[in-house]
């Protein structure tokens, strides 16, 4: 139910160009995706292509200022994990659009990643402890460090 709701606020009846659509059937049939995940670079592209829209844009010849300036609102707006999704779909899109003919250049290819904030390291079972304890062997000086 939120993901629909999220979906409906970003332009669920939202039309993707052509180029896009195209781009989605190549990787449903060349790479073989994931339903889930065409879904999400659906989600992704249409975001992007509502943005490309509402600044009398096109995918065929945004500059890279453009997109810069696109992901850094996407930033103030998602996680960072979010936005470097969104960035990976915008790539994979335009190296798309390139290598198609649709576009000369690819304004993503001298773009920054997105940095992801390493997830908190997962405690170790008692098991776990217990193991690494029993490893540890000797009286000498490495066995007692151990």
């Amino acid at each position: 139910m939120v993901a629909a709701a999220r979906d409906r606020s970003i332009g669920d009846d939202h039309e993707l160009p052509l180029e896009a659509e195209e781009f989605l059937s190549w990787l449903l049939t060349e790479r073989g995706r994931s339903p889930n995940t065409l879904a999400a670079y659906r989600r992704d592209l249409r975001a992007y292509t509502l943005w490309l829209a509402a600044e009398h844009l096109d995918p065929r010849s945004v500059a890279a200022p453009d997109i810069e300036r696109y992901i850094g609102e996407r930033r103030q707006q998602a996680a960072p994990a979010s936005v470097a999704r969104q960035v990976a779909a915008m790539r994979m899109l335009h190296r798309f659009l390139v290598d198609e003919g649709n576009r000369t250049d690819d304004p993503t290819a001298d773009l920054d990643g997105v940095r992801v904030p390493a997830g908190i390291p997962k405690p170790l079972s008692e098991a776990q402890v217990g193991s690494l304890l029993d490893a540890a062997h000797g009286t000498d000086p490495v066995g007692r460090r151990d």
